[in-house]
């Protein structure tokens, strides 16, 4: 495999905290890559190994077992993934614990991530 360094962020919605996406950040070649995974969509290896073969990552593996090593590894990326809130818009933004954050324009928004399409579909009420 040629991806180095992979962090998992389980990254909610900060309007609708069971709204989710997984945002993999991984080093691949001399590259930066991130790639947006639909959550109900990560116990298919084959959409795992189309997403991570579209941002120039090798699993150097027989199709079969490369869909399992996927599966897996995403699967324990997921369980030790660290959890963030993405903001709807710039603007105050309640976090946990009932603190409260300033977004500034230039930090990722939830509606680009879903409108840029990035991610297809979100989904809502799924854990």
């Amino acid at each position: 495999m040629n991806m180095r360094s992979p962090k998992l962020y389980i990254a909610a919605k900060s309007s609708c905290l069971s709204e989710q996406i997984f945002i993999l950040d991984c080093n691949v070649a001399e590259r930066t890559a991130q790639i947006f995974l639909e959550p109900k969509k990560v116990g298919s290896g084959a959409y795992l190994l189309g997403k991570l073969t579209a941002a120039g990552i090798s699993i150097f593996a027989p199709a079969a077992k490369a869909k399992d090593y996927a599966r897996r590894l995403i699967g324990l990326l997921v369980e030790n993934g660290i959890r963030t809130v993405i903001p709807d818009e710039p603007g105050w933004i309640e976090m946990e614990e009932g603190k409260y954050a300033f977004v500034n324009k230039g930090r990722m928004t939830w509606k680009e991530i879903v409108g840029s399409g990035k991610s297809h579909e979100a989904y809502c009420g799924m854990q």
